[in-house]
């Protein structure tokens, strides 16, 4: 196992890239009634349509985490809104690891939008 993203990036402390190509990140704060640590995937296709479509970068990023947790639903609700915030940075950096322009997926909500 090795602690580099395929792009070249390095993982946050204490993740793990698996054999399989999954990250197991470690939660300094887990949600009640889950585990100590969560296993992160690519995202999908459904998963960056999502993204894409999500309108400022704080929605962004919870798309590509619930994305590469593979929740959808109330269970990905529940999961974001018991979720330390310290940890929603780290999952987001490693959601945004497996891609090769990172968290900057879709345009920023920074950017000027074109007038009506």
């Amino acid at each position: 196992m090795s602690d580099d993203l395929n792009a070249g990036g390095t993982l946050p402390a204490g993740c793990v890239r698996n054999d399989d190509g999954t990250v197991t990140v470690p939660l300094g704060f887990p949600v009640q009634g889950s585990p100590d640590s969560v296993v992160m995937a690519r995202l999908n296709g459904r998963a960056m349509v999502d993204v894409m479509n999500a309108k400022g970068d704080g929605d962004r990023a919870e798309r590509m985490v619930l994305g590469s947790l593979g929740f959808v639903g109330p269970k990905g609700a529940k999961f974001i809104s018991d979720l330390d915030g310290q940890d929603f940075i780290t999952l987001s950096e490693v959601a945004g690891g497996f891609l090769e322009n990172g968290r900057r997926a879709g345009p920023s909500s920074s950017q000027d939008l074109p007038a009506s």
